[in-house]
């Protein structure tokens, strides 16, 4: 009997095999990933302006002016064009993951709902969000290390681990499935984690709209923490983890992605890395919601 590879299904088989000739993406796309990096910069550049000129004159806390710096000469524009081109990147991100995984599907319908579909199929939402993701990513650890705030250990490595895994799902069409959800789905509630932060530097004044506006994108948050980056999060790593482990004891990992298994156990290192840092901060977020609602 012949044995059947994943170049030559046979017919009926072919819907469930995925080719294992993958040509570099990174390579492809790097025209995008130079414009999402400029996009980036010129959105920064755009907003620290607006800041820093006083067409905004949005005034900062307090402690987040240096020493000997009054109010009036302290406008902080380089948190505030961060966080407006974070934010703006992370919204983006978060379209495309919940636009794919809830509304057209085609993170599930794109490809074989087998092991093989989910680790090597490829998907063209997943290439063009990890595009993004590794963008903003790449950019946000160069400039965090330039803001005090943001210069900080956890934040970095955070950054750096999203950034490689992003690479390496891209360059070699890997985990496209579980790549939209890390990298799009989960960010859903950075976009209300964004508007919180940027209150945090810059605050309201109490009972205002834009106070009660804050409150509001604080109750989301929790809620769209916990259901996407805890419950959601350890759903869909239960499924990478029995596809992963499953793929590189059965040697599926280097007959689809012959000597790249090592990006496979970097993809599950990375998750559960990840995963335990979003655990840690969801006892801070838990601290924080007591706080608020105990005031």
């Amino acid at each position: 009997m012949c044995r059947v590879t994943p170049n030559r299904p046979v017919d009926g088989e072919s819907k469930n095999l995925i080719s294992p000739v993958v040509p570099s993406r990174f390579k492809k796309r790097k025209g995008t990933i130079i414009g999402a990096l400029l996009s980036q910069t010129v959105l920064f550049g755009i907003a620290y302006y607006a800041q820093h000129s006083g067409l905004l004159n949005l005034k900062p806390a307090d402690e987040y002016c240096p020493n000997g710096q009054t109010s009036s000469s302290c406008t902080r524009a380089d948190l505030f064009a961060f966080q407006i081109s974070c934010g703006a990147f992370l919204t983006y991100t978060a379209y495309i993951g919940m636009t794919s995984w809830h509304i057209t599907k085609s993170a599930h319908k794109a490809i074989p709902s087998t092991l093989e579909g989910r680790l090597f199929g490829h998907i063209p939402d997943a290439e063009q969000l990890m595009v993004i993701v590794f963008s903003f990513q790449f950019w946000d650890l160069i400039v965090s290390m330039m803001i005090p705030e943001h210069n900080a250990f956890l934040y970095l490595a955070h950054h750096f681990m999203a950034a490689l895994i992003a690479y390496f799902s891209l360059e070699y069409q890997y985990v496209h499935h579980y790549a939209i959800y890390a990298g799009g789905v989960s960010e859903f509630s950075s976009i209300f984690l964004f508007l919180i932060e940027l209150a945090k530097y810059f605050p309201p004044k109490d009972n205002t709209p834009f106070a009660t506006f804050i409150f509001v994108c604080q109750v989301f948050f929790v809620i769209s923490f916990f259901s996407y980056r805890i419950i959601g999060w350890l759903k869909v790593s239960i499924s990478l983890w029995s596809d992963g482990l499953s793929a590189l004891k059965n040697g599926t990992a280097e007959q689809y992605r012959p000597g790249k298994s090592y990006v496979l156990v970097t993809f599950l290192l990375v998750n559960a890395l990840l995963g335990s840092l979003q655990v840690l901060w969801s006892f801070e977020i838990l601290k924080a919601a007591a706080k608020i609602l105990g005031e």
